[in-house]
């Protein structure tokens, strides 16, 4: 399927790095459905207009920011979401990060750019960050249970890495993997690379390493 021909592209380009990792039971998240680290707390947005605006998240519709700009999904999830409410955007980066496909040399005639995200982003990336939500703090009992138990860690924030090692200090010692973009590359500066493994998604990562008792 095309989930086979992306991740063989990917491992053509040296974009994914060769899976070395055993199959495990002991992942984390072992069920995104039940994952949560944070609440969001929505943050009215300022008024944009004449520029590039970077979406990270489906609750930004475009129903709330002046139409007269360029819309980019940061991942495809968001672009499937904001579909299914007859919002249609211009582009994405398919969750493969900024700095894959740079907004400046492919959108420059759309300029500024602004990414939407959450207040006080660890983003390596330049363009102008805004504000849409605050991440608060707010662990359910399924994903502590899990936190403490795991040994392999998919990480699609770099806010949950923190949270996490802040409650479980250990488990620095452990794999870490995320997909491409930002919190990879923040991931990289906390975490030596042996320890750090490259997927595609969160589905992939599943898919390549968990396996039940």
């Amino acid at each position: 399927g095309i989930n086979f021909k992306l991740n063989k592209i990917f491992h053509v380009n040296k974009i994914l790095t060769k899976n070395k990792l055993k199959k495990s039971n002991l992942i984390f998240p072992k069920n995104i459905k039940n994952y949560q680290m944070f609440e969001r707390e929505i943050v009215k947005l300022p008024s944009i207009s004449k520029s590039t605006v970077v979406l990270t998240r489906p609750d930004f519709s475009i129903k709330q920011i002046n139409k007269n700009n360029y819309f980019i999904s940061s991942g495809v999830q968001t672009w499937r979401k904001l579909s299914k409410q007859k919002i249609f955007l211009q582009s994405s980066f398919d969750g493969l990060g900024e700095d894959y496909r740079f907004p400046e040399k492919y959108y420059r005639k759309y300029l500024p750019i602004k990414k939407i995200t959450y207040k006080n982003s660890p983003s390596t990336y330049s363009s102008k960050q805004i504000s849409g939500y605050e991440l608060i703090p707010r662990i359910n009992y399924e994903t502590i249970d899990n936190l403490f138990n795991a040994k392999i860690f998919f990480w699609m924030s770099f806010s949950a890495f923190k949270l996490a090692t802040k409650i479980r200090p250990e488990i620095l010692k452990f794999d870490h993997c995320s997909g491409p973009g930002s919190t990879y590359d923040q991931l990289k500066k906390a975490i030596p690379n042996k320890k750090l493994h490259l997927f595609f998604n969160y589905k992939d990562f599943k898919e390549s390493i968990y396996r039940e008792k």
